[in-house]
């Protein structure tokens, strides 16, 4: 189908309709920072102001800006777009054989799997198709992935995705898969319904499924086609200015060529019914316009139509000379196809008129050229199939480093939460020992604010104690000093006097109470005695007490309501209890225990 490439390398480098100014660098900067399903839209914006208005010092001036923008703004998603900018850039600069290589389109795959960006993982499918448009039925993994992709998304936001499907259609062709063909060229039409969109590529579709059917013996479809193509141009003319592209793109020329094409199409339809004379003025219309254009292959179609139309009358010499010609056209164009089918009618041809160096010529040509096509279709399946481990193992590569960093991560992760975790507990132990501290302190104080009041306390009882026993001490004094006046006056024993009784003998009670007051001014003083003479009798020890608090020895007895001969004996057997010497004193004895430790 080498009568398409012309026409079709005026549609690549995403060629649309949209004009607008020269795009700034903060323009396309901010264009391709846009995500989600409307990102296609806004970069095509950017490649149609490229490619419609290109000036080769500012697309350089622009990648150098571009270039020094993403050195110091690293964005792998923004690496992407510049680059297929360059590279469209690149196309519209050189002619195809001075293109990049294609391999940097391949190194750009990668980048958009890693960010998991399906949408614009397509797009760059369809830019490899594009750079590798020679040789379209090599494209055919890459073409099939976008289509796929891209109608997932929705064909709203894909405003080339029919020419891609064109160009499915067309690849499938070329290997002769003509149902694959028929599928994707088919929905081509349904997304470009209405060809004042784009008249190249609906007349291409229509063409190509009437090429499609007439090979798959569908002639009624075929004729539809090439009929929808000729109405499509009689509206075109008439109504030239609703259409997108100009005037100026599809000029007279272009509707004589198409309609002649489709006249030719129409001509097939008649020959198949046996209707010759409708199918060879039909026919030479095809030929003439296509010869007046050098369209040598649909040339080579023609011929062979016409050949096979005198063979079909007998008239073998007029089909000899169609089916040379077809053969040699054939070979201009390098179309196997118009080339075996010339050699075949050709072999059989020279067969009958036993011109036997021809037959054998013309059947190597045929085998020949079906070994091509052969290898053609072979090394496309070929292609498409390597194409298609190649993506499958940069997949699976990316996937399997995916791991390993989700592995790292994870590893990562669980040592930051163990960290974390070791913080906490540190962090929980260490304000549980604050708390603790505070705790202790806290009770620390309470217990010395209790201690505090309890001292008061004792320091009160204390001085209440010794303000008792002062009490007790002036109130003994005082009584003796009654009872010697007393009996100085009347001379009588204090026996005999009970209204002094309670003044000179200490009840039960009154030692008890005398023990808990005097225990509060000398705390360790009873026990102390107790301690060094565990013999010692409550009597010896109400003796002891009273030395203790100074008093002399006529108030202790009337302390302890005996006489002061009572008192000198209770300490001489004192003495002799605990093996004291002769002239020690109570005080002295009292002295003592105080000093024993």
């Amino acid at each position: 189908m080498n009568k398409f490439l012309s026409i079709l390398f005026g549609l690549l480098a995403f060629t649309t309709t949209i004009y607008s100014q020269n795009f700034t660098t903060e323009e396309l900067i901010k264009s391709w920072e846009v995500r989600g399903v409307l990102q296609t839209l806004e970069a095509q914006k950017t490649y149609s102001d490229l490619t419609n208005h290109f000036v080769p010092a500012k697309f350089r001036t622009r990648m150098a800006e571009l270039h020094n923008y993403i050195n110091k703004n690293p964005s792998d998603r923004l690496k992407i777009r510049i680059k297929m900018y360059e590279i469209i850039g690149d196309m519209k600069l050189n002619h195809p054989s001075h293109w990049k290589p294609k391999e940097q389109i391949t190194q750009l795959f990668k980048y958009a799997l890693i960010l998991k960006d399906n949408q614009l993982l397509s797009e760059l499918y369809t830019l490899y198709a594009d750079r590798n448009i020679e040789s379209i039925d090599n494209n055919l993994f890459y073409l099939t992935k976008a289509i796929e992709i891209q109608s997932q998304i929705g064909e709203n936001y894909f405003p080339k995705l029919y020419l891609y499907q064109y160009l499915t259609g067309l690849s499938y062709y070329t290997i002769e898969q003509f149902p694959d063909a028929i599928a994707h060229t088919r929905n081509c039409l349904e997304n470009l319904p209405n060809p004042e969109t784009n008249l190249k590529i609906h007349i291409l579709s229509q063409d190509l499924l009437g090429t499609l059917y007439d090979r798959m013996q569908k002639q009624d479809s075929s004729l539809y086609y090439y009929q929808s193509i000729q109405k499509i141009l009689d509206h075109y003319q008439k109504n030239f200015a609703k259409y997108q592209e100009g005037f100026e793109v599809f000029d007279k020329d272009f509707v004589v060529l198409w309609n002649g094409i489709a006249d030719g199409g129409i001509g097939q339809y008649y020959l198949r019914k046996g209707e010759i004379q409708e199918a060879e003025t039909l026919l030479f219309q095809n030929l003439s316009t296509s010869q007046k254009f050098k369209q040598f292959q649909d040339v080579a179609k023609v011929q062979n139509k016409l050949g096979l139309l005198h063979e079909n009358t007998k008239n073998y010499k007029e089909a000899i000379g169609f089916r040379r010609n077809a053969f040699l056209n054939g070979v201009k164009s390098k179309s196997d196809h118009q080339i075996i089918e010339a050699s075949k009618s050709l072999e059989k041809l020279y067969q009958h008129t036993s011109k036997y160096d021809s037959v054998y010529y013309y059947n190597n040509q045929k085998h020949l050229a079906l070994h091509r096509l052969s290898k053609k279709t072979s090394d496309a399946k070929h292609q498409t199939i390597q194409q298609k481990l190649q993506h499958e193992n940069l997949v699976n590569l990316i996937s399997e480093a995916e791991k390993i960093l989700a592995k790292q991560r994870n590893t990562r992760n669980f040592f930051l939460i163990g960290i974390l975790i070791l913080i906490l507990v540190l962090y929980y132990f260490y304000k549980r020992n604050v708390f603790k501290q505070k705790l202790k302190i806290l009770n620390l104080e309470k217990k010395h604010e209790i201690s505090e009041l309890k001292l008061i306390q004792s320091q009160h009882e204390i001085s209440e104690a010794k303000k008792q026993l002062q009490i007790f001490k002036n109130k003994l004094k005082h009584n003796q000093s009654i009872l010697e006046k007393f009996s100085i006056v009347h001379a009588t024993p204090k026996e005999s006097i009970p209204e002094l009784q309670d003044l000179t003998i200490l009840t039960k009670d009154d030692w008890e109470n005398f023990k808990r007051l005097f225990s509060k001014v000398h705390p360790n003083c009873i026990q102390n005695i107790k301690q060094k003479y565990p013999t010692i009798s409550e009597a010896e020890l109400r003796f002891i007490c009273l030395v203790k608090l100074n008093l002399q020895q006529n108030e202790i007895a009337s302390a302890l309501g005996i006489s002061d001969s009572s008192i000198r004996v209770t300490w001489h057997r004192m003495r002799k209890k605990f093996d004291l010497e002769k002239e020690m004193s109570p005080t002295e004895f009292l002295k003592t225990i105080e000093s024993t430790p």
